[in-house]
């Protein structure tokens, strides 16, 4: 009897302390959460012109700028709460696409815990993954890969065990990998994150939309168009996404990239109805100069080029890369990625001098930022060798021609005609470079392949061209 009794006194009293620790942490969430909530009213009460130093013109980013220089000081006393407040404020920086800033707090944030908790505390891995994710949106790649092996490194086996680290892991490494157009791992990472999603918050829509994006991002890039609809076409449900909170600017987003995945599968009279909707919607939810509004017409500036509409395209591209550039900055990806289209559409124009050094600049800082295997190296430098061969530079091109991958062209340009538009390119430098006999055989077999192919005119004119020349 005392034995059972005293099995009963020790199990209520196991029960006592884990009710004990679960209403701590309750109390501790509650906490977070109503502090969350003060640093929130503080953004909306700087945003009310009303409110004495508002403005008239008082912009979120404004409102944000005012709460967050009171954080510190706010929080002196409890970094708990900093730290969480910290996050918020890194997520809203995002957001609004001031990545410097994201990192700010987030390395903040990270460092509080790791202090109060430890590094290997679960909450500190996560703020960890986080600030992994905001220095890859920041472009700062080295500092993101320490901070993501290190983290890994901390984590250990806990990353098989806990699927809500599990998921900051696999999110910040997708975003790691995707930022640096390395689409395979990335897909892998965010198809793993979906799984960890899955099992620990099913119902989270909001994550299951945000991580869907980014996993059709890389399905496109990898050449999987299809998959990359389906899962796209499921973010269309705009009411069951719009209930769950899924904001109106990610909401547009994943109209754009739904329209670009029609746009790389080659349903162009799709995608262009799409992104005719999608526009708009950036619009109105990102505003008329932003970043994301000059995505979407970087988009529909590809999809002209991909029907050969090339003069329709220029202009829109153009503005795409002023935008994006002052934006964020000369030597992020998407200010790179907007100069080296420039360069392509210039090319298709026959404007290949100005061509040359945006191609030459953007292949330069592709090559720098993630190496002379990426994909975008090859496509952009097949473009400059056809510039190159343009002004009559067999000599430049040839080098250029014989690197090229086709592989690494059709990862960074899905198709699957690469080889053949290189055994055409290669014929031309040959043409130039004193074999002319060698070189027109080449492009007449290349050139009936692609007629057969039923390749778009503007992918064979210039090779026709070629040759046209050298009969007169």
């Amino acid at each position: 009897m005392i034995s059972l009794l005293a099995l009963g006194v020790a199990a209520s009293t196991g029960l006592f302390l884990r009710a004990s620790e679960a209403w701590h942490s309750a109390q501790q969430q509650a906490t977070r959460a109503e502090a969350t909530a003060a640093f929130l009213r503080d953004i909306m009460i700087n945003a009310d012109p009303r409110e004495s130093g508002a403005g008239h013109d008082a912009s979120l980013r404004d409102a944000l700028t005012q709460a967050t220089k009171r954080i510190e000081a706010r929080f002196a006393a409890d970094p708990a709460m900093e730290a969480s407040v910290r996050l918020t404020a890194g997520e809203i920086y995002t957001g609004l696409q001031d990545f410097p800033t994201a990192v700010l707090h987030h390395r903040r944030a990270a460092l509080l815990l790791a202090h109060m908790l430890g590094e290997s505390h679960p909450r500190t891995l996560e703020a960890r993954y986080r600030l992994g994710e905001a220095l890859s949106n920041a472009s700062l790649y080295d500092e993101a890969g320490e901070v993501l092996e290190a983290a890994d490194g901390d984590a250990g086996a806990r990353l098989d065990e806990d699927d809500a680290l599990g998921l900051a892991a696999a999110r910040a490494h997708g975003r790691f990998e995707l930022l640096q157009a390395k689409s395979e791992t990335a897909t892998d990472h965010y198809e793993e994150a979906l799984r960890r999603l899955a099992r620990v918050a099913p119902d989270d829509a909001r994550n299951f939309h945000a991580l869907s994006l980014d996993l059709a991002q890389g399905y496109v890039r990898i050449g999987r168009q299809e998959e990359a609809v389906v899962l796209l076409e499921k973010l269309q449900e705009e009411a069951r996404f719009a209930d769950a909170g899924v904001s109106d600017a990610r909401r547009a987003t994943a109209k754009l990239h739904y329209g670009a995945a029609l746009l790389h599968s080659g349903r162009l009279e799709k995608a262009e109805s799409v992104l005719a909707e999608a526009l708009p919607a950036l619009a109105a939810a990102f505003g008329p100069e932003s970043t994301q509004l000059a995505e979407g017409r970087g988009v529909l500036g590809n999809l002209y080029a991909a029907s050969g509409r090339w003069a329709e395209a220029a202009p829109l591209i153009a503005h795409v890369r002023e935008t994006t550039c002052a934006s964020l900055g000369l030597e992020h990806l998407n200010c790179l990625m907007a100069g080296g289209n420039e360069g392509v559409i210039l090319v298709q124009l026959g404007k290949a001098m100005e061509a040359i050094p945006r191609l030459t600049a953007a292949r330069d800082a592709f090559d720098r930022l993630m190496g002379p295997a990426s994909p975008g190296v090859h496509v952009l430098n097949y473009y400059l060798a056809q510039a190159l061969l343009d002004m009559g530079d067999g000599g430049a091109a040839a080098p250029i021609v014989e690197g090229l991958d086709p592989a690494l062209l059709a990862a960074g340009s899905p198709g699957d005609e690469w080889s053949v538009r290189l055994d055409a390119l290669r014929g031309w430098a040959m043409i130039l470079n004193g074999e002319p006999e060698k070189g027109r055989r080449l492009i007449e077999a290349a050139l009936a392949q692609m007629k057969g192919a039923a390749m778009q005119s503007w992918i064979i004119d210039p090779f026709r061209r070629v040759l046209s020349s050298e009969n007169l």
